[in-house]
């Protein structure tokens, strides 16, 4: 497989994980899967602290309206239904597939996937190939079984 190299700037976080190889992902050809697939967005204070500031709200304000307390984790983002996917971050735009506070997302999606690729593009990116089709979604289902 031909490798890519993701089209959107590189921050520095992401830049101290991978180094100057550069990514082989393209996030503006992904429909979002890293926001849907995680149920649980972590938020830290520092976190909760920027989304507030860009939102203009007090912090409080921004928590109350944005977060949920995870049982024994701590806060994480909400969650909104979604049409490409049962339910996704409550700020991923429906219709760009785009974070809509991108300059203030959390630290864990600054640095998210962490690699200099990520599964979820690896596998959209095989599966547009071998079904010659540009725009195909892959449907990820996962299953707990015993």
């Amino acid at each position: 497989m031909r490798e890519k190299t993701r089209k959107t700037k590189q921050t520095p976080e992401l830049r101290a994980q991978v180094g100057d190889a550069g990514v082989t992902y393209d996030c503006s050809k992904c429909p979002g899967y890293c926001c849907f697939v995680y149920d649980n967005i972590g938020v830290t204070d520092a976190d909760l602290d920027r989304l507030a500031r860009h939102l203009n709200v007090p912090v409080e304000t921004a928590k109350r309206l944005c977060t949920r307390e995870v049982a024994g984790k701590g806060l994480a983002l909400l969650r909104r239904k979604d049409d490409v996917f049962e339910s996704t971050c409550i700020f991923l735009d429906p219709e760009k597939r785009r974070c809509t506070i991108y300059e203030a997302r959390p630290e864990i999606c600054r640095t998210y996937p962490g690699e200099r690729h990520c599964a979820y593009y690896d596998l959209l990116e095989f599966e547009r190939s071998i079904q010659e089709d540009p725009e195909v979604l892959v449907k990820i289902s996962f299953w707990h079984g015993s």
